[in-house]
């Protein structure tokens, strides 16, 4: 914690006596440059003593101490290199310059002017990469988090579809009797029926339902079904597939759906909840 009190005070100090010295109040800001290296002493870090002598440098060039301040700006500028710290190095050669300014060296304000611009270069060189790294990371991040998106879109959607679904089958286990003649789905009583592995009995059925109000003679229905003539006393061909159309409707020891309530008819009696489904008609009907 006094560590960090420290570093605190050291920077603020610092700041201070810089606004103050450039506002040429150079007494106040010689106290503060003094408090700020008290702070400085009681711990080590050497970034924030490089920030307080480039402070300190640029008051020795306002209070005209130039040959004092030539010589902490070539110890900064040595320091900030083996430092990595490139901003402090600019800044150091920025004020070097403007020493060597002072002093009317040209031929050295020219060096250190070359060394300024290249390293200023380096700088822009840097922070170019630094942002195409961000912008690299910023795109992965971009993408990640679409790839995100997209996966919870499709389990939600996966999860939408397995609820109409679910909610699908209970409707259709609310009827007693549910034929689908597109998806070739049949349930009775709720139990599934293996209706549909024949095509032939398929017809039969559908037959009798569109015609369920009223009895159907067998020679219609042959006729409807075979498109040729019946004869009863020689053609089993009827008998044997209603026989097996019961069977698979699980109904053929009560003979409660199709029934024949006179010799050679037959009438399907649908249940009082029923829902029969074929090609794109949705009928439901209750009796």
């Amino acid at each position: 914690m006094d560590s960090k009190q420290d570093h605190r005070g050291a920077e603020l100090y610092c700041r201070l006596a810089s606004i103050q010295s450039r506002q040429l109040d150079f007494k106040e800001a010689k106290l503060n440059f003094e408090k700020s290296y008290l702070f400085l002493a009681r711990f080590d870090n050497p970034t924030q003593k490089l920030f307080n002598d480039l402070n300190y440098c640029e008051y020795l060039l306002l209070t005209e101490q130039v040959e004092l301040a030539i010589k902490k700006l070539i110890d900064l500028v040595k320091a900030s290199q083996e430092a990595g710290l490139l901003e402090t190095k600019i800044h150091a050669l920025y004020y070097l310059s403007k020493a060597y300014h002072l002093q009317c060296d040209l031929q050295k304000q020219s060096i250190i002017d070359q060394e300024y611009q290249s390293n200023l270069l380096q700088l822009e060189l840097e922070a170019q990469s630094q942002l195409i790294n961000d912008m690299r990371w910023f795109e992965n991040y971009i993408s990640k988090q679409m790839n995100h998106i997209v996966l919870m879109s499709n389990q939600i959607i996966t999860t939408i579809s397995e609820r109409q679904m679910q909610k699908s089958e209970q409707q259709t286990l609310d009827f007693c009797l549910y034929i689908n003649f597109v998806t070739q789905e049949a349930y009775y009583f709720q139990e599934k029926l293996a209706l549909f592995s024949k095509k032939i009995l398929v017809k039969v059925l559908l037959y009798l339902i569109k015609n369920h109000k009223r009895q159907v003679d067998s020679q219609e229905l042959y006729q409807a079904i075979w498109k040729k003539h019946y004869n009863p006393e020689i053609d089993s061909t009827l008998r044997v597939n209603m026989i097996r159309l019961r069977a698979l409707l699980l109904d053929s020891q009560h003979k409660k759906l199709i029934t024949s309530p006179k010799r050679n008819t037959y009438q399907i009696i649908l249940p009082k909840s029923y829902r029969i489904l074929y090609q794109d008609l949705d009928q439901k009907m209750k009796e």
